[in-house]
Order: structure tokens, then C-alpha cells, then sequence
């Protein structure tokens, strides 16, 4: 194991018990199983993996149904021997300020930060040993600002802004590929640039007001906007993630998003009907 091993031994135990039932190693009693050496060495890559996960997330934002998701893609991921699929969806850096509209040029620090997150993960994860295949979507839908926007530069701002996404992967090691989440046809029909205001899921009030709550922070402190119109974007948002949410579990079943938003409130939207069966993600720890 890797010298920052610390997995706790409840946990460890019942990793090992899930593992069991999902098919690794043979069970010979109830309470007994024989692991041939590729087993051992299956549950050595979990086992690390695992506490890797728990080493670089957010626990807070993780409950037992999401924590069983993660856990079985990854095993089956090593018993199937097929990459395990981790995908983010990362925002264009939009110019700040009030009054402001559009995009800047180059990327800005949260998303650099969040892509040496996501990339660092994916490297320590294979040099474990575990198998990954991992996808940054630029997301050159769901415009902010669309109405406003019109008439401008934004589609050669977001052009520029996409190389320089593109290069800062490849300048952290190439680990992840990237691709333009209008590459996905159904969501490029299905949302546009300008989103959808009349969508897949009604949530709950209780969650659309923290929802509200946690956009106004950057909506109304960020962009200078008004509380009305907050409010329409967030109808707009989750209209429109619940969609992409349904894409994506069609697209990746034994797949797992990692999160790179700075709100992390907003990861239930990707959900839609299913808010028992949450969309595995994981949250990784903030620097701030």
C-alpha cells in the first residue's frame, strides 16, 4: 500500500464485503472466500483507491447510496477489466463585474485549480493501478448572459477560452481528454446556448431555494445581477442539468463524475427524477 494509506478498518471491511458480493473472489462458506493472486492484487488497487478517493474529496458532500456507486463502478471496472469512465463538466471563465458580459480569452484560476485537481486524481488513480478513462466537457452551452451576448465576439472569445483549456491539460500531463459538451448531440439539441427553461424535473422547493441561495452568491456579487433575474437563471439551470443528467447516465452507467463548480449545491440538479438514485460524484476538498 502507499505510505499515505490510512483507510479505517469498518471501512476496509466493508469494501471488502462489497467486493465479495459483486463477484471478486470465490466464495467458498458464508464467512469464507478464496482470492486467487489477481484477486489479492483487485483488492489492493480498491483498497488504495478508495482511500485515495476519501484522502481528496469532500466527505460532507458524499452520503452511503453515493459512496456504494463509486464503489461498485470502480470494482467492476476491475473485474469487467474496462476503464472506469470519469467525466467533469467545466464552465467557459466568464468576465466578472457589473455590466459585464462575455468571456475572457484564457482561463481563469478556478478553473486551472480544478483541472490540476482532476488531472492530479486521474494520475494518482492509474499509478495505483486502477484503469481510467477520463473526459473534461467545455461547456459551450447553456450561455450566461445569452440575450446580452448576442451580437458580440463570444463564440471567438470561447473559442480562445477552449484552446486555453485544452493546453492547460495538456500541460498538467495529458491525462484527460477534452471535448466540447456540444459534441454531445442531444444536449446540443436538447439545451443550445440558450438553455432550456422548461425541463425534465420539479424539484423540490426545499432544495430549488438553496439552489437560488447558493447562486446569488456568484450571480449577484460576481456579475452584478438582480435577484429576478437570478431567478430565471436558476429555472434555466435546472431545467437544463436535469437534461444533462439524463444524457450522461445514459452515457456513462458505470461512470463517475467528478465535480469542478465551486458550487457544490448545484450537483443534485444533474439528478432529475432520480433524487434516490443520485448521479455518482465525487467533491473534491476546496483550497479555500
Amino acid at each position: 500500500m502507499p505510505d499515505w494509506y490510512n483507510l479505517q478498518q469498518k471501512d476496509l471491511s466493508s469494501l471488502i464485503t462489497y467486493s465479495r458480493q459483486l463477484g471478486l473472489g470465490e466464495p467458498i462458506t458464508f464467512q469464507k472466500t478464496s482470492y486467487s493472486q489477481k484477486d489479492l492484487e483487485h483488492l489492493r488497487i480498491l483498497l488504495s483507491w478508495w482511500n485515495l478517493v476519501n484522502l481528496i474529496s469532500n466527505k460532507e458532500w458524499r452520503d452511503k447510496i453515493t459512496a456504494r456507486i463509486i464503489q461498485r463502478n470502480a470494482i467492476l471496472s476491475l473485474i469487467e477489466n474496462k476503464p472506469l469512465e470519469i467525466y467533469s463538466i467545466f464552465c467557459p471563465s466568464y468576465k466578472k463585474g457589473n455590466g459585464e458580459y462575455g468571456y475572457m480569452g484564457v482561463i481563469g484560476n478556478h478553473t486551472k485549480a480544478y483541472i490540476h485537481k482532476l488531472s492530479g486524481f486521474v494520475k494518482l488513480s492509474k499509478e495505483l493501478g486502477l484503469s481510467i478513462h477520463a473526459t473534461a466537457y467545455f461547456s459551450d452551452l447553456l450561455l450566461e448572459n445569452y440575450e446580452c451576448i448576442q451580437g458580440t465576439t463570444y463564440k471567438e472569445d470561447l473559442k480562445t477560452n477552449y484552446l486555453s483549456f485544452k493546453r492547460e491539460f495538456l500541460d498538467v500531463g495529458n491525462f484527460v481528454e477534452t471535448k466540447l459538451l456540444s459534441s454531445i448531440n442531444e444536449l446540443s439539441k436538447g439545451i443550445g446556448e440558450k438553455g432550456i427553461r422548461k425541463g425534465v424535473i420539479n424539484i423540490p422547493i426545499e432544495i430549488f431555494e438553496k439552489i437560488l441561495e447558493r447562486n446569488k452568491v456568484f450571480y449577484i456579487n460576481g456579475l452584478g445581477w438582480t435577484n429576478s433575474m437570478v431567478k430565471e437563471r436558476t429555472d434555466i439551470l435546472i431545467s437544463s442539468y436535469s437534461l444533462m443528467g439524463l444524457v450522461f447516465r445514459k452515457m456513462y452507467p458505470n461512470g463517475i463524475m467528478f465535480w469542478v463548480e465551486s458550487a457544490y449545491e448545484r450537483g443534485v440538479m444533474y439528478n432529475g427524477y432520480d433524487q434516490d438514485a443520485p448521479i455518482p460524484t465525487i467533491y473534491p476538498i476546496k483550497d479555500d
